[in-house]
């Protein structure tokens, strides 16, 4: 039996979860085809869609992806990062700094990318936005900050499935709160396990 010392190096991939991460994306993605088709006010008909003979359950339950995504992307980071955090091995401001250069430079290019699209969509149509509504300055710094769906705006708004991201950012609090305070439990319940289930919960 591993010792913790023996643990997977934090870039070893459980390949099962990982397929399974995918697996829920695609259901995303497909699940939001449908704003393809709504954004006029037209009906959404499932049934309707080309490749619905395939697709279909994932355009009707798609959106169930983001929840199985997050548990599994819970087990996977405690993973790779609880040992880490919690032996000092990694520090505080290193895990901030790997998780903004992660997530921040794509998102904040999405988002240039999309007020850009929405200036020339007003420019060019009759339609004020395309899917989400609340794109005025106020939604836009929200955004910059990653602080777009903390209870501060009045709806989705810009690059909207961002919101999760957004949401992201409260568990690796949560994560490093756990992670941190595992140091000050008696050593018998530092087991990953332990953690995993905390985590998994928390997430």
């Amino acid at each position: 039996m591993r010792s913790s010392s023996q643990r997977p190096a934090a870039n070893d991939t459980i390949y099962l979860l990982e397929i399974l991460r995918f697996i829920a994306c695609i259901g995303v993605i497909l699940y939001h085809y449908q704003h393809f088709i709504t954004y006029r006010g037209s009906q959404y008909i499932p049934s309707e869609i080309p490749f619905e003979k395939y697709f279909g359950w994932f355009y009707r339950n798609g959106g169930s992806g983001v929840q199985v995504f997050w548990c599994l992307s819970g087990i996977i980071f405690a993973h790779v990062y609880q040992t880490r955090v919690a032996n000092r091995e990694i520090s505080i401001p290193q895990f901030v700094w790997r998780r903004f250069s992660r997530l921040y430079p794509l998102h904040f290019l999405t988002l240039l990318i999309v007020a850009g699209l929405g200036f020339v969509l007003r420019g060019v149509t009759d339609l004020t936005h395309f899917i989400y509504e609340f794109n005025d300055m106020k939604h836009f710094l929200l955004n910059v900050v990653f602080a777009n769906y903390w209870g501060f705006q009045s709806g989705t708004s810009f690059n909207g499935p961002v919101w999760s991201v957004s949401i992201e950012l409260i568990a690796y609090l949560v994560f490093i709160v756990i992670a941190t305070s595992i140091r000050l439990l008696p050593k018998k319940l530092h087991s990953p396990i332990v953690f995993l289930v905390s985590w998994s919960i928390c997430h």
